[in-house]
Parts: C-alpha cells; structure tokens; sequence
C-alpha cells in the first residue's frame, strides 16, 4: 500500500479472489476501501470475476468503474461478442 503513491498508475483490478465469498460480508469492508480509496487518487477501478447479482448490486452502489464476469456473460469469440453487441 505504500508503494502505491510512488507508482504511475491509473487504474486499479479487482480481481475474482476479492469476490471468492457468495455473501460478500466481510470483503464488502475490503472492497469498499480500496474502490473509495482508488476514488480519491482518481484512478479508474475495474473488477474481474463477477459471478452474481449480489456482487453487482454491491458494485453498482460503489464508485467502481467496470464490471465484468461470468454474470454478464461467458467469453465469447469476436463474432459472437460482435452480433450480440450490435444485436438491433
């Protein structure tokens, strides 16, 4: 963490470790300070691995950024992804 002041950076990953929990108790706390934390050094916050609605609730009413995961959708090829984004 104090390293973190000293590096170039704009952005921070959340990665699924932090959201291992279904509950999402005790790192609501961890999770909580960081993306407030990241808010005020003005860095753009993205998290990885979102598995559930709870999770994305959560992150909705936080100052994350982006959101991304296996609730949205599974991997899909650039075909895929482009006929389901561009879907009219």
């Amino acid at each position: 963490m104090n390293t973190l002041k000293d590096i170039a950076v704009n952005s921070i990953k959340l990665d699924k470790a932090f959201f291992f929990s279904q509950k999402m108790n005790n790192e609501n706390i961890i999770i909580q300070s960081m993306l407030e934390m990241a808010k005020e050094l003005k860095m753009t916050t993205i998290a990885i691995g979102i598995e559930t609605i709870d999770q994305v609730e959560f992150l909705h009413h936080s100052p994350c950024h982006l959101i991304k995961g296996y609730y949205f959708s599974k991997p899909l090829p650039i075909s895929s992804f482009e006929s389901l984004y561009f879907k009219k």
